[in-house]
């Protein structure tokens, strides 16, 4: 009996970590792509024009924080041709904001995979976005607030 007792203590630390690791895995998932109905209602801004200017740099994520994670930062500026939604941005105006995707993630766990996709510098972009005033930027939805309407390769 006293045996039986001392297997059962020693798979309860076992079981709490499986469950830890499980939560923590599902937790972390990618997010799940927007309908084009949802991303126009919530959106402020729903711009299409020219990507003028496609810059990247790799940084320490902001959305893992494991010490090894990293995550390229996209610097993107779109020369505006229509507007369907918001009254910040006019058709001629350049817009630029931030899109990332991860770099490096250690040890390789399932999580937030960034914006889906990034375009090149020619390509036509539709851009689903959201102002924040505080900062006065504008933030495309993740992971699908960009879509590519015409490839600069085609």
């Amino acid at each position: 009996m006293n045996h039986e007792k001392k297997i059962r203590i020693a798979t309860w630390p076992r079981c709490w970590l499986m469950i830890w690791s499980v939560t923590a895995l599902v937790a972390s998932a990618a997010k799940a792509p927007y309908s084009e109905d949802r991303m126009m209602k919530e959106a402020t801004h729903v711009i299409m024009g020219k990507v003028v200017a496609v810059s990247s740099k790799t940084q320490k994520s902001k959305v893992e924080r494991t010490l090894f994670a990293r995550d390229r930062i996209f610097k993107i500026t779109v020369n505006v041709s229509a507007v369907e939604k918001g009254t910040l941005v006019k058709p001629g105006d350049d817009l630029t904001f931030e899109a990332w995707q991860p770099s490096r993630r250690l040890p390789m766990l399932p999580g937030p995979q960034g914006h889906q996709p990034v375009p090149s510098k020619g390509d036509v972009v539709k851009v689903y976005s959201i102002y924040n005033a505080q900062l006065k930027t504008h933030g495309p939805f993740m992971p699908n607030g960009i879509k590519i309407i015409e490839n600069q390769k085609d």
